[in-house]
């Protein structure tokens, strides 16, 4: 049923920051920062030697490897909400229905209150007829 997938989207998106974030803070939280020194010169004459200050985040061969695992598997969440996401694209742009499209996608996708969507339309409609332009259209394809 194209409601109970359209209700998903906003969660489908928030699932799917929510992964990339916790991505960015696995690397983060699973490495210490290290800094080194090391000497060098300049390319060009007098050649005189300076030291380098050398730093980035290191991780140990055994956290490594639970990290890509666990990479690997958000990666693949990611991967299949993004699928859901697009067939539910997909499902909206198949909507002949310009004024359903429309009032669906500002509700479910935008996530926006009923009066803000009959504000968008202009005020020629209340929010009550909003809505239920929207369910009973819905209520229609299901």
């Amino acid at each position: 049923m194209i409601i109970d997938s359209i209700d998903q989207y906003t969660a489908i998106l928030a699932e799917i920051d929510q992964l990339k974030a916790e991505i960015e803070t696995i690397y983060s939280k699973n490495s210490n920062y290290v800094t080194d020194g090391v000497e060098g010169s300049s390319k060009s004459i007098p050649y005189a030697k300076h030291n380098i200050l050398i730093s980035g985040y290191e991780v140990t061969e055994d956290v490594q490897a639970e990290i890509s695992k666990l990479v690997k598997t958000y990666k693949s969440k990611i991967k299949v909400l993004c699928k859901a996401r697009d067939s539910i694209e997909k499902a909206l742009d198949g909507i002949e229905d310009a004024k359903a499209r429309v009032i669906i996608r500002y509700r479910y996708i935008d996530g926006m209150e009923w009066q803000d969507i009959a504000a968008k339309l202009g005020h020629t409609e209340s929010m009550d007829s909003v809505r239920k332009y929207a369910k009973r259209y819905l209520e229609k394809i299901s």
